[in-house]
């Protein structure tokens, strides 16, 4: 995309020269018009200062483009610059002094400029699209100078292809932040278990996939714990009224006796007069207690139950189970039991062979 002003740093070839405000530049073998408006009238330890140059035509430049400059119907080259800013426009309203700060960090290597344009751009993270538009950088170059970034501990790399990449400035305060929005949802709503992920991601504006890798950085972290599609502080327990506990009680009683494979969720909610979302918060804590287990089918099991099928199965002294056999043992019809049978693979209990089961 074309530019009509974009900053750069300057330098003189004769020392001590005035700075001028109109002039031309030199670029791509052509000339323009341009005005210069300086940040800096000392100049830096490199003898350049830094500069908002404004065209009269648009040019397509990128960062570290270089061009020479001359005082206006001088033909004398005055020096020559480096574009360190291919877009003015985007550069927030700072002050001059504020601004030659946030210019400085751009004027130094490759790697140097990829950080501070990811910390520019903040939660939002950096696409590789975004980096070749601002830069003459391409992908072959891009991966070996992102994975020394991440070793340095400057960025994180979301993805590799197409590249994207976060500050890990700006992910460190996002986790922060997260962690006080919980913890001020917590106390607002101390009965809910937690709060949608995406209530969360929508509160940071953030992409999914920034938010994705903060749950589990948190959560690997100890910090939070993940169920369904909520996270919720890891210290967080819901406050239950002694109603509630003596439903999650009853509840617990049905699962142990074999009621809730038999039982359809609105037979529940029926039962104890409980809303939707209560009976899953019911059912819920139970999961996360550990007093239950649920199957992918939804069948809900005592985990004390389940763990007396499991001893059961492993003190028959045989290294395979028929479906017939697995029904006798449980009490279960068909239904029920190939769901379970479908739960015990996954927990490495049983493997599938031909009609039965192999015991593992």
């Amino acid at each position: 995309m074309k530019t009509l002003c974009f900053e750069a740093v300057l330098k003189w070839k004769a020392a001590g020269r005035p700075l001028f405000k109109e002039g031309r530049i030199f670029i791509e073998g052509g000339k323009c018009p341009a005005t210069f408006r300086y940040y800096t009238k000392e100049t830096l330890e490199t003898g350049a200062v830094l500069a908002q140059v404004t065209l009269k035509r648009p040019f397509l430049l990128k960062w570290n483009d270089e061009f020479d400059f001359s005082e206006k119907d001088s033909p004398a080259i005055a020096g020559g610059g480096r574009v360190l800013f291919p877009h003015s426009d985007r550069i927030k309203k700072i002050s001059a002094e504020k601004k030659a700060q946030f210019l400085n960090r751009f004027a130094g290597t490759e790697a140097e400029m990829l950080s501070a344009l990811c910390r520019e751009n903040g939660l939002q993270g950096l696409s590789e699209t975004e980096i070749t538009e601002f830069s003459r950088l391409d992908s072959a170059r891009l991966e070996p100078l992102s994975r020394k970034l991440e070793a340095e501990g400057a960025v994180k790399i979301l993805v590799f292809s197409p590249l994207f990449l976060l500050a890990t400035e700006s992910f460190d305060f996002l986790l922060e932040k997260i962690t006080a929005f919980l913890a001020h949802f917590h106390e607002k709503h101390q009965g809910d278990r937690g709060i949608l992920i995406e209530r969360v991601q929508k509160q940071f504006g953030i992409a999914p996939r920034i938010m994705a890798l903060a749950v589990r950085v948190l959560a690997r972290a100890g910090t939070v714990r993940k169920f369904d599609e909520r996270i919720a502080l890891a210290s967080h327990r819901p406050s239950l009224t002694p109603q509630e506990e003596k439903i999650l009680a009853r509840l617990e009683e049905m699962s142990f006796k074999g009621e809730f494979h038999s039982l359809p969720e609105e037979a529940i909610r029926r039962e104890f007069h409980l809303t939707p979302r209560a009976a899953e918060k019911m059912l819920s804590l139970l999961i996360e207690r550990k007093k239950v287990v649920q199957t992918d089918a939804g069948m809900i099991l005592h985990a004390r139950w389940l763990d007396e099928i499991v001893k059961k199965i492993r003190e028959r002294g045989k290294d395979e189970l028929t479906i017939s056999e697995f029904k006798e043992m449980t009490g279960l019809s068909r239904k029920y039991a190939i769901p379970l049978l479908e739960l015990l693979d996954r927990m490495g209990v049983t493997r599938r062979k031909g009609p039965g089961r192999e015991i593992l």
